[in-house]
């Protein structure tokens, strides 16, 4: 069930350059929640830049969006996320978005890139992330399979050139058969700003998704509590 009432999320990312994006959808009634009731996330506006921002102008740039945010009266949730490598405007914005209060349980997620792209709610093997790091190389991610837990686990490589990229890529598709045949996709310095807002519109989703599973296991361990409370009288 949906109520009327929204939320609004600001998310920031410094790769492949630098964007801040507010987002909003419908509250989410914590009653049977499913995380395809996150479906109607809304870009509400977004700003970025393809060059390196001065700090002052990063900070202007996040605190704007910001602003607008509280102007609607429901920002609830601040995300950051990392990029490969040393960037002094991320650390900027980090140090920025973490000293600013929403009032939601969380007040700034710190996720690493392919935490998002592979979270649980996306994984899946046969699948190949290639990031550009901006040093001529790649950062790569993938989810690969343990045979004794039988389960999905995320492996990163750095660094990874893009001759080593092919082969592995090649390696990768030895032995698949063609309906399970792996899909590629790559964020490169200058990725479109469609491509980037796609990630950030994951990184929202899955924002909010952990914060009300942690809401609803709290809410789970208190309820447990005020049972044990009753036989302990």
């Amino acid at each position: 069930m949906i109520t009327q009432e929204t939320t609004s999320i600001l998310t920031f990312t410094s790769f492949p350059f630098v964007m801040v994006a507010l987002w909003e959808l419908p509250s989410l009634s914590e009653v049977d929640f499913a995380f395809e009731h996150l479906s109607g996330l809304q870009l509400v506006t977004q700003a970025h830049h393809t060059q390196d921002y001065a700090d002052q102008e990063l900070a202007f740039l996040v605190q704007s969006a910001y602003d607008q945010g509280k102007a609607r009266g429901n920002l609830h949730h601040v995300a950051t996320f990392t990029s490969p490598g040393s960037f002094t405007a991320l650390r900027a914005a980090v140090a920025l978005l973490d000293g600013l209060h929403v009032g939601g349980s969380f007040q700034a997620h710190y996720w690493n890139i392919f935490q998002v792209l592979f979270s649980k709610q996306y994984a899946r093997s046969h699948v190949l992330w290639a990031v550009d790091n901006g040093r001529q190389a790649w950062c790569v991610g993938y989810m690969a399979s343990r045979k004794m837990m039988k389960d999905l686990v995320l492996e990163v490589r750095e660094d990874v050139s893009q001759a080593s990229l092919e082969k592995f890529h090649l390696h990768c598709e030895e032995g698949v058969s063609s309906s399970e045949s792996w899909e590629t996709h790559v964020l490169w310095r200058h990725s479109s700003v469609e491509d980037v807002l796609e990630v950030l519109k994951k990184f929202a989703l899955c924002v909010l998704y952990e914060d009300i599973m942690l809401k609803q296991k709290m809410q789970g361990t208190e309820e447990r509590m005020l049972h044990l409370a009753q036989f302990v009288k």
